[in-house]
């Protein structure tokens, strides 16, 4: 499911999460930026991973649905540990079907 984390110290992270769905494959990428100095961002980010690892799972074949509420679940989750230690927090979810991925190039 998750494919790519990227964790920036300054700014916040990004993550691409690679799922099945009705339609047929999808990308997600989830950005978050948020504000804070460098040791709050850089706990929130450990934090942030640490989420991320412990909702991850593999997916469950019998489910399509699942994979989606999952990812959705981890975005929530994100954004909930930024804003705790963030005034102003931005955060952007990109949805690519297969179509879309070839026309972006991923």
């Amino acid at each position: 499911m998750l494919i790519a984390f990227d964790a920036q110290s300054d700014r916040g992270l990004q993550a691409f999460f690679e799922l099945q769905y009705h339609s047929g494959p999808m990308l997600i990428e989830v950005n978050i930026d948020f504000t804070g100095s460098s040791d709050q961002k850089r706990q929130t980010l450990t934090r942030i991973k640490e989420v991320i690892h412990d909702i991850g799972h593999p997916p469950d074949p019998h489910c399509p649905d699942c994979d989606w509420f999952q990812v959705m679940s981890i975005v929530k989750h994100c954004y909930d540990e930024a804003v705790r230690t963030s005034t102003h927090v931005s955060t952007t979810v990109r949805i690519l079907d297969a179509n879309a991925r070839a026309a972006a190039g991923y």
